[in-house]
């Protein structure tokens, strides 16, 4: 269980911005003009006689040599702005997704092929900055790495999993395993909060639990700057709180309560409102639900205000972009992978052509 894997760390932001050294221009010296007349003669010569030459089917013009199409991503690299493109991570591949391409640059895909998992992915709120947590192994707390969107840059950032970002970009939120008296609970987390700028961590623990007891922290968000959204599984199913930044505890927040017969889960902010899973039917909608709704909450007083859409499955992440105008949602397809939907705010729209799909994010 991927769970079992982790312990608690937290590194430094180290700083690692580096700028290439630039390339003094070509010196040049003075052509004679004969030697300008040959060339001007040579030239035509070329253009004119080599398609006779070489035969039908050969371009007569000449211009500069293309780059190899290795050296590109196969979209062209940019901020990720919804609805035209999302940072998405599959069993093979991590990258930006453009339409039915997803350009990967190089030193991206070891992160998926050489880890044992890939838990959250998530993008800045300038759309150009990424940040991916990687299951590193047995005993290892898992490592968040930040990408640069535009030109594929890499770096190790801090231990952890399921990174979320602030709405500002200022600050960090990433879920570590529970430490008691130097040694980790083996089924309990807590989250860092981590200020970007100055390297600052703040942890706010998880309540004691028994080692036999369970209070595991998923679909971690930020409503606002101040405010952090998440749900705790638990042995018994799971809940969704919603605390400060500055508390200690994760349970010194508030607990949205669901309406009778229904149990949420899933929390996403959207737009400085919060979505949310609605899970009925079944002997218990907490452990067994048989129907799931997409619906809009008002986090300040845990009202249920509307109802956005029926989910053909059960959902495993949300993500919406800042706005809350579009949202991308992994559903369990029924035959033990998941598929990736789009949400534009009226509708939901799907699969989308992404095979092997675990995590996606504007």
């Amino acid at each position: 269980m991927i769970d079992d894997r982790l312990r608690s760390a937290a590194e430094d932001v180290r700083e690692a911005v580096r700028a290439l050294p630039g390339v003094p221009p070509p010196t040049r010296r003075p052509v004679r003009r004969w030697v300008l007349a040959l060339g001007v003669a040579v030239a035509s010569i070329v253009v004119v006689g080599l398609p006779l030459l070489l035969g039908p089917g050969v371009p007569s013009q000449v211009g500069p040599a293309s780059a190899p199409t290795t050296a590109e991503p196969p979209v062209e690299p940019g901020p990720v702005v919804a609805p035209e493109s999302f940072l998405v991570v599959s069993e093979t591949t991590l990258g930006i997704s453009r339409g039915e391409d997803t350009a990967s640059f190089p030193g991206w895909e070891h992160l998926v092929a050489g880890a044992e998992g890939v838990a959250g992915v998530e993008v800045g709120p300038d759309g150009y900055i990424g940040y991916v947590g990687v299951i590193t192994g047995t005993n290892t707390p898992g490592t968040v790495y930040q990408l640069d969107l535009v030109s594929g840059g890499l770096r190790e950032l801090t231990g952890g999993l399921w990174p979320a970002v602030s709405p500002d970009g200022d600050a960090l939120a990433v879920v570590v395993p529970t430490a008691v008296g130097g040694e980790v609970h083996p089924n309990s987390e807590d989250v860092l909060v981590i200020d970007l700028d100055a390297g600052t961590v703040h942890r706010i623990s998880a309540p004691a639990v028994e080692p036999e007891l369970i209070f595991l922290v998923r679909s971690l968000g930020w409503i606002d700057d101040r405010t952090l959204a998440f749900e705790t599984v638990l042995e018994d199913g799971s809940e969704v709180w919603i605390v400060d930044v500055d508390a200690d505890a994760l349970t010194d927040g508030t607990r949205l309560e669901a309406p009778q017969g229904a149990a949420w889960a899933r929390p996403a902010p959207k737009g400085g409102r919060l979505a949310v899973v609605e899970q009925t039917g079944g002997l218990d909608p907490a452990i067994d639900p048989t129907e799931f709704t997409l619906v809009e909450v008002d986090p300040s007083s845990g009202e249920r205000l509307t109802v956005l859409t029926a989910l053909p499955g059960r959902p495993y992440q949300l993500d919406f972009d800042p706005p809350g105008r579009h949202g991308l949602i992994v559903l369990e397809d029924g035959r033990g992978g998941f598929d990736l939907w789009h949400w534009d705010g009226l509708s939901l729209n799907g699969p989308l052509p992404v095979e092997g799909v675990l995590d996606a994010a504007w």
